[in-house]
């Protein structure tokens, strides 16, 4: 199979590579922080049905029981480490993650850009030197018949040149993770002149 040819229909596809490459491993362990979103206990809820991860709830664990059981999510086999406050919930995941204690991390109700600044911040160690943490989104738009790959829409507004290869770099290791070898990459841009101040010439040929 050639780049041209190379497309993931959809997110069925991708759920499948995860499947196949946890058969030997074994779930994945991940973190709901701030779990008093419904929606998001039920699908770590169902994704630990399908034996995918090894959900850890990190946050208020009585509100996280009590919307799980309202919205009909099964909490039964899921770990909890109980504290009520957001900010503090959000940093012990960050640090668990950085320990190598959690492999996943899942947003609940809490602010994004709360959970973008803790994140980011010296406290949490989340960040290495040199790297950049950069937002992949896959969408399936209805007109077109395969999942498109999109960076950066919440966490880099205004990219340099440095951190626009940065994102390149992080967009294609997704791409590869979910099964593309070899991404087609399209630069866009929201205007027709060149960018000086970026350094970057119309078209993105310097990148």
């Amino acid at each position: 199979m050639n780049s041209a040819d190379q497309s993931i229909g959809g997110f069925e596809q991708i759920r499948a590579i995860v499947r196949q490459r946890l058969q030997d491993r074994g779930p994945v362990r991940t973190a709901l922080v701030v779990p008093s979103s419904g929606e998001a206990l039920k699908a770590v809820a169902l994704a630990a049905a399908e034996r995918l991860v090894a959900p850890v709830i990190v946050g208020d664990a009585a509100l996280a029981r009590k919307t799980a059981q309202e919205c009909g999510a099964d909490l039964s086999g899921a770990e909890f480490i109980d504290l009520n406050q957001p900010d503090m919930a959000m940093m012990t995941a960050f640090q668990m993650a950085v320990r190598g204690e959690m492999e996943v991390i899942v947003k609940g109700r809490g602010s994004t850009i709360d959970f973008l600044q803790h994140l980011l911040s010296d406290e949490a160690g989340f960040v290495r030197s040199g790297c950049l943490v950069t937002h992949v989104a896959g969408i399936r738009p209805v007109r077109y018949d395969r999942i498109l790959f999109v960076t950066d829409a919440a966490v880099i507004p205004q990219p340099d040149l440095k951190a626009k290869v940065a994102m390149l770099g992080n967009l294609t290791n997704v791409c590869q993770a979910c099964g593309l070898k070899c991404p087609r990459i399209c630069l866009l841009y929201t205007s027709d002149a060149a960018d000086e101040e970026d350094s970057v010439d119309l078209g993105g040929r310097r990148i």
